[in-house]
């Protein structure tokens, strides 16, 4: 029987064209979602946020950090928690009032870091205060998020006041819908104690401590949250907790 060599290959290379085309159909390839948030220049999120009845701020893109090379700089996603982005406390906590940050204008005297009474209007004495703030999980990481003056105006359901991680839930997708129309989050980065021999961090991702530039008797106060609640406390000199800063508009 003669056999038709080039039939055959016809044959089978269009078997595994069907092959690697069925493949493709079952095992589509999953793009990451994109961040549509309009961040300035000087990495300022676009969200306005009153901290007293005649100051309004801008948050910075991300937590403070520090690089060797560059210095002060802000972490790139705002769910980003860094490594050297734990900070000492002391009696004038106010970071980056006279320093640059890289990728925040570069210049000193744009960026600042909140009073404690500034912290605590924008939490409790701004208009509609109840509504705009809550924790949330953004893919797995936990956190507290604070809406703009504006509200929300996303099309991103937002329960205000929650009190469990669960409450506000969101894919990346979601939470950048959120961030575009303004959204702040405060990742629960724990809080570093150098002084046990140790750099490891404690409550990473269980709750959240924040210097304020408000001095207490031995250092600063800070900004405590967890799931059940947020509350002001003096800070404890020996303790590295996460700074994130604002600019005045």
């Amino acid at each position: 029987m003669r056999m038709n060599f080039n039939r055959i290959a016809l044959l089978l290379g269009a078997l595994s064209l069907c092959v690697y085309s069925c493949k493709e159909e079952e095992d589509p390839v999953v793009q990451a979602p994109t961040r549509k948030v309009e961040i300035s220049i000087d990495g300022a999120l676009p969200g306005l946020f009153s901290v007293s009845e005649s100051q309004l701020v801008k948050f910075s893109r991300g937590n403070l950090y520090t690089r060797t090379q560059d210095g002060f700089c802000f972490s790139v996603f705002q769910t980003d928690v860094e490594k050297n982005g734990y900070f000492f406390g002391s009696s004038s906590n106010n970071w980056c009032a006279d320093s640059p940050v890289k990728n925040g204008g570069g210049k000193a005297g744009i960026w600042r870091t909140m009073t404690k009474d500034e912290m605590s209007y924008l939490l409790n004495d701004r208009t509609n205060a109840a509504s705009l703030c809550g924790v949330a999980t953004i893919a797995g990481t936990r956190g507290l998020m604070l809406l703009p003056d504006a509200g929300n105006e996303s099309a991103i359901d937002f329960k205000p006041m929650s009190t469990s991680w669960s409450d506000n839930s969101y894919s990346l997708k979601e939470w950048y819908e959120l961030e575009a129309a303004g959204a702040v989050f405060l990742p629960a980065a724990g809080s570093m104690f150098p002084q046990r021999d140790s750099t490891d961090v404690s409550g990473l991702n269980s709750f959240g401590v924040y210097w304020t530039s408000t001095s207490s008797s031995s250092s600063s106060y800070v900004l405590s949250f967890s799931d059940a609640n947020f509350y002001f406390e003096a800070g404890d000199i020996y303790h590295a907790n996460a700074v994130r800063l604002v600019k005045n508009e």
